[in-house]
């Protein structure tokens, strides 16, 4: 027997107005485009080659706390898109941004480039597949419930490979 989604379908739902719209509640976690300020905070340089080039690409704030009351600890991700992937992927944290190299640095030492540099980061919030893409990776880093995402709409399935990919392919 087919599991039920525990969502409805993509197509019924409406897109994501903002970053912060993916989120049901946001006493644990909050969402926001990154500004210049926050990425010129974690300038400098960085070594290595880039283990994929970025485009298409946007850097996502977001503040956490372990509880209520605690304070907020701030991260950056990128999110952007990878030649020959199908979605757009979120990075973990950023631990360095090289705006001469055109290349950021994160907390798991991976190098992403970024083409076209940082000139070519989005501004504003970032296009619905990428909103997409960072609540599955909300889910998946384990905020789903703390970020309230099913109430919210926008998380699939524990088991679904894909938004929408209900059921899972074979």
């Amino acid at each position: 027997m087919t599991a039920p989604s525990i969502v409805k379908p993509a197509t019924d739902l409406p897109p994501p107005p903002t970053l912060a719209g993916l989120l049901g509640r946001e006493d644990y976690v909050r969402l926001a485009p990154a500004t210049n300020g926050d990425v010129a905070t974690l300038a400098g340089s960085v070594d290595g080659e880039p283990v994929a080039t970025l485009d298409d690409i946007w850097i996502v704030r977001m503040d956490e706390r372990e509880h209520l009351g605690a304070p907020w600890a701030t991260w950056l991700h990128t999110v952007g898109t990878v030649e020959g992937l199908d979605e757009p992927v979120v990075t973990s944290p950023i631990e360095r941004v090289d705006a001469a190299r055109g290349v950021v640095l994160t907390q798991t030492g991976s190098v992403y480039g970024i083409r076209g540099g940082l000139a070519a980061l989005g501004e504003g919030e970032p296009p619905v597949d990428h909103l997409l893409a960072f609540a599955r990776a909300l889910r998946q880093w384990g905020y789903g419930r703390a970020c309230d995402l099913q109430a919210a709409g926008w998380v699939e399935p524990a088991s679904a490979v894909r938004w929408g990919g209900w059921p899972p392919a074979a």
